[in-house]
């Protein structure tokens, strides 16, 4: 089961309309909580997804992981 700390990681990643215009970024505070099983979940959704949003790259920098870290400088 998920924590608190990665439901709301999860729940800031599905970007409405709202959010979209309002340049709401994920929760990064809520990452930097995440054990390293949810980390490691959290990395591959990112690095799957990195270049397509400028939220992935934050998310990917506040993880700052040599993968994280290599997924942006390939995105760029």
């Amino acid at each position: 089961m998920c924590g608190e700390a990665a439901q709301r990681f999860w729940a800031s990643t599905h970007v409405g309309d709202e959010e979209w215009r309002d340049g709401a970024g994920y929760d990064l505070a809520a990452l930097r909580e995440f054990d390293p099983a949810e980390r490691a979940k959290a990395e591959d959704f990112l690095v799957r997804r990195s270049g397509v949003d400028w939220r992935d790259i934050d998310a990917l920098d506040a993880l700052g992981s040599e993968r994280a870290l290599i997924a942006i400088e390939c995105s760029l």
